[in-house]
């Protein structure tokens, strides 16, 4: 343990020294999954991301410290102030805006999270990544009566895209099931859970939601 802390010590160093270096930010976030300092990882991650230079590096340390604030400091507002700033610099990347409208959402900032999910569906052309750009659109439009419909039809096409995508997006699809509910649609919510199922991979978050609703 007292190696490994010290060697940590060198990455965060590493990484404070050159902000634009991918390596040591990859070591960095390796490290926290090993059950390392999270609250210095993040610390690390935040001031490397005020000084990165391209867009590319932005995108990666905003994601990083998000999901360390999210995952292992239970920190929503540092994850969106995190992805919020790595939106200045990386304004196009994909993942980085799927993840500030997932945040926003979280934090009730409706608009922001709106606003994110579109500009992505009008980025990527990548069914995976539609898919969550369309369950997140619709996870803010079922909560306003107004919207409803609007929602009905971003569900049915984020169905569509599930199937584009294949397996393994089985969060994904539990999160859609749970729209259509919302929506008062169980046939929607079982079929869709059950299409996760057959599409293989891991789906064992479209399970678990296909067994609470019987």
């Amino acid at each position: 343990p007292e190696n490994a802390a010290q060697a940590f010590d060198l990455i965060c160093k590493a990484l404070t020294e050159d902000p634009n270096s991918s390596r040591a930010a990859d070591a960095v976030i390796a490290a926290v999954g090993q059950g390392l300092d999270a609250g210095k990882a993040a610390e690390t991650l935040r001031g490397a991301l005020d000084r990165a230079l391209s867009p590319a590096q932005s995108a990666k340390l905003g994601t990083a410290l998000a999901h360390v604030a999210l995952a292992h400091l239970n920190d929503q507002t540092v994850a969106l102030e995190a992805l919020r700033r790595a939106r200045k610099r990386a304004p196009k990347h994909v993942g980085n805006l799927l993840a500030l409208a997932d945040v926003s959402n979280a934090l009730g900032l409706h608009a922001e999270a709106v606003e994110a999910a579109t500009s992505a569906l009008g980025i990527s052309r990548d069914p995976a990544e539609r898919l969550r750009a369309s369950i997140a659109l619709a996870e803010v439009h079922v909560r306003t009566p107004a919207f409803r419909d609007t929602a009905r039809r971003e569900a049915k096409e984020a169905e569509k895209l599930a199937e584009q995508a294949g397996g393994g997006n089985g969060e994904l699809i539990g999160r859609l099931g749970a729209v259509f509910r919302l929506l008062g649609d169980e046939a929607s919510a079982e079929r869709v859970l059950i299409q996760a199922l057959m599409l293989g991979g891991d789906n064992s978050a479209a399970l678990d939601n296909l067994v609470n609703m019987n």
